[in-house]
């Protein structure tokens, strides 16, 4: 029996929304975070950049505890909305940071 156009868009809804999520998580970054948050702690002047890495991880690990007391309450489209505005936020953050202190770095280099 031929398949309907119908039941094809059911079928492929999951998918588009998976690789959606997926490709957020890409592109979020945080990937590189966690592989250069050695280095970036070191940059920013941290005494032991392994703390920061630590510190790191350990707020991702209490963020997904909390995530998954929140998904039950606020919903998974709410919950994945609210995140993702708040990785474009730190994200944001972040990239203005590490400008300024390549900025503040290639000054202190022009000074004789």
């Amino acid at each position: 029996m031929p398949r309907g156009f119908q039941q094809i868009q059911e079928e492929e809804e999951p998918l588009i929304v998976t690789l959606g999520l997926q490709l957020a998580q890409q592109l979020s970054g945080i990937n590189a975070i966690f592989y250069y948050s050695t280095s970036i702690f070191e940059g920013a002047g941290l005494q032991d950049p392994a703390v920061g890495t630590i510190g790191t991880g350990v707020v991702n690990v209490a963020a997904t505890a909390l995530s998954v007391v929140l998904v039950e309450r606020a919903g998974r489209r709410v919950l994945q909305l609210v995140g993702l505005l708040g990785m474009m936020g730190c994200a944001g953050t972040l990239g203005v940071a590490l400008k300024d202190t390549e900025l503040q770095s290639l000054a202190a280099h022009e000074e004789p």
